[in-house]
């Protein structure tokens, strides 16, 4: 039965074959054993020769060998790939042992874990969320709030990365949870070159994530994503963060300013400057 399964999850994928095949030497590991519902799975490995523009596939089954999930995560130059599955939702409700299965070029690699009961703080069988709102710095627009809520954790500081496009989190937590994040398009966006609308990317530790944007407006877009238990550092990163034009951009802007006026002054570059 799997290997039908396998097959329709494949297709349900976009997937850039290359022109050519080679063998490979695959490996997959889960960073725990045993997981409750509701934690997070983080999916790692390498590949022995990584191919260009072509992921590992994922797919996770249950004890039964009923497909239940998949993804697909870009494999690195130097092999590695990481990959983060949440175990919320009723199709993780079974306890028992579940595989994740790696499919990269003509090889497959598995890991087999467990999944118990449910142990996050919850409120109605929804887990607990808190209000995690803070001001950031944003340069030449003054203090700006981003607005957050989590669950599982908290949020001990949030600043702006201008030099890297992002804004940075560190929270902590004793269990794996949730965080949502309103972002306010003055202060960061992403955008492809038509000006539309491009994914934000959200690393964990320096490793990307699979996140949902479940708000966008011409004012704000709203990010949620999924961490696991411990201290962590989460960056969002888009394509523009501003001020675009803070205290070192004004100050570009009067030289530049300042050495076309002296440019168009006569005595400068010959009688009459140029025109």
């Amino acid at each position: 039965m799997r290997s039908y399964l396998v097959v329709a999850g494949l297709m349900l994928l976009v997937v850039t074959i290359p022109a050519y095949a080679q063998s490979q030497t695959v490996t997959v590991t889960v960073n725990q054993q045993s997981f409750a519902q509701g934690e997070s799975i983080v999916v790692s490995g390498t590949v022995s020769a990584a191919l260009i523009e072509h992921p590992i596939i994922l797919q996770v089954f249950s004890a039964n060998d009923n497909w239940l999930d998949a993804g697909q995560s870009t494999v690195a130059q130097d092999g590695t790939f990481a990959y983060i599955f949440n175990t919320g939702g009723d199709r993780w409700s079974t306890p028992g042992r579940y595989s994740v299965v790696a499919h990269y070029s003509d090889s497959t690699a598995e890991v087999e874990f467990s999944i118990t009961e449910a142990r996050l703080p919850t409120n109605g069988g929804d887990p607990i969320r808190a209000d995690c709102t803070q001001t950031v710095d944003g340069g030449a627009l003054g203090e700006v709030e981003v607005r957050c809520s989590i669950s599982g954790g908290t949020v001990n500081s949030m600043r702006m990365a201008v030099e890297d496009l992002s804004i940075v989190l560190r929270i902590s937590s004793e269990t794996d949870g949730n965080i949502s994040l309103n972002l306010p398009v003055a202060l960061i966006d992403a955008k492809d070159m038509n000006g539309s609308n491009e994914n934000f990317i959200v690393r964990i530790d320096d490793v990307q994530v699979p996140h949902e944007e479940t708000g966008t407006s011409t004012i704000s877009r709203t990010v949620d994503f999924d961490f696991i238990r411990g201290e962590t550092i989460i960056e969002i990163i888009g394509t523009r963060a501003v001020p675009e034009f803070g205290t070192v951009a004004l100050i570009v802007f009067a030289l530049g300013f300042a050495a076309v006026a002296a440019m168009k002054r006569p005595g400068l570059f010959g009688t009459s400057g140029f025109r």
